[in-house]
């Protein structure tokens, strides 16, 4: 699923995402107070994004990492969150991994980050433009008659968490796979690097022309069975419009229909010829046709897994959960690769049954009309 341009404030819970691929981009997620989960945004058994993204002034963790999952944190601020005890982004010991790019975490009640940290800024003074102001202890009670609601109103004054004193660009290199806009559509990088955080200095023009990779319908970094669900999802059972609708257009046929579904199937089950350029990795479209592609700012080419080639923050180890039997880690992967393959199942069928009635609906409506 994709969350984009939302704001999500003033919830008794965080965000908590388990068994699918999830996106979060371009929203701010404040003034939350988690009871139960006790973290903003949770991922379980699943992987998923964090792209210009502001998360502040919550009253827990401000991400969390569980279970297997695997979570790529890009130009992000993650700020002011009361996250005692674990970290303010903070992953298990299960498998998680996460990767934190161009980001700021910053006056948190514990500023550290577990797993592979590159070019962000941890613990040191942003030098936002203006400070917030949260107050944890500020609760706003709604009267329902028969009961009463109450519910977080931690937010004094959000501030302004832009930076003050940098010029556009300030010296971090530009990652592959990197937005090409900040949340105020302003085109990232503006400059010779990337700034850090959610926000780029300058007011750059975003390029016009936005790479993508053809045949990754759901921009989950890879091209398999999923991508064809999704379109047929999307075509068929009124499901999410896919966000670069020509990643979707496989034959490159300047329309996206059931032959592109088919073609993808038989691509990668039936060793039929492969997707048209650009496939295999990111690059431009070509081919003039109307269809939209000025909505996909990522290019996920090595994005979110590329673990391996970073540096791993030392100070991972401290606010972890700790697992030592390893019974407990093989228990909890293969439990997690069991969730992620129902789910996966469950999506073939429905989209299979779908496509089957609506084939069997139009034989009839030929046949007796």
């Amino acid at each position: 699923m994709t969350l984009t341009r939302s704001l999500v404030e003033g919830n008794t819970s965080g965000l908590s995402f388990l068994g699918r691929f999830a996106d979060v981009r371009d929203s701010r997620i404040v003034g939350n107070q988690q009871v139960a989960s006790g973290m903003a945004v949770a991922f379980q058994e699943s992987e998923g994004r964090i792209i210009n993204t502001i998360i502040a002034g919550n009253s827990a963790t401000a991400i969390a990492v569980q279970n297997g999952s695997k979570v790529g944190v890009w130009n992000s601020t993650v700020a002011y969150n009361g996250t005692w005890p674990r970290s303010a982004i903070a992953c298990d010991e299960r498998g998680s991994e996460v990767r934190t790019v161009n980001s700021i975490v910053w006056g948190n009640i514990r500023d550290e980050v577990c797993g592979a940290l590159d070019a962000s800024l941890v613990g040191e003074d942003p030098e936002f433009v203006r400070e917030p102001n949260f107050d944890f202890q500020r609760i706003r009670v709604f009267d329902f008659g028969r009961y009463d609601s109450h519910v977080p109103d931690f937010v004094v004054d959000e501030g302004d968490l832009r930076r003050s004193c940098r010029l556009p660009g300030d010296g971090r290199r530009v990652y592959p796979g990197a937005p090409r806009r900040d949340p105020d559509g302003f085109g990232r990088p503006c400059g010779d690097a990337v700034d850090l955080g959610a926000f780029e200095s300058g007011e750059c023009e975003p390029e016009s022309v936005i790479a993508f990779h053809r045949g990754d319908v759901n921009v989950d970094t890879r091209v398999d069975i999923s991508d064809a669900l999704f379109t047929l999802d999307w075509l068929f059972r009124g499901g999410p419009q896919p966000e670069c609708v020509r990643s979707a257009d496989v034959d490159d046929g300047g329309r996206v229909d059931l032959s592109d579904a088919v073609l993808l199937l038989g691509y990668l089950f039936g060793g039929r010829e492969a997707p048209a350029e650009p496939f295999g990795s990111c690059g431009v479209d070509t081919t003039a046709d109307e269809l939209d592609g000025e909505m996909f700012e990522l290019c996920p080419q090595e994005m979110v897994f590329a673990f391996s080639s970073s540096r791993r923050n030392r100070s991972a180890a401290r606010g972890n959960f700790r697992y030592n039997a390893r019974h407990d880690l093989e228990e909890s992967s293969t439990r997690s690769r069991s969730t992620l393959d129902r789910a996966r199942h469950r999506d073939v069928c429905a989209v299979l049954c779908a496509v089957l009635c609506a084939v069997l609906c139009a034989v009839l409506c030929a046949v007796l009309c």
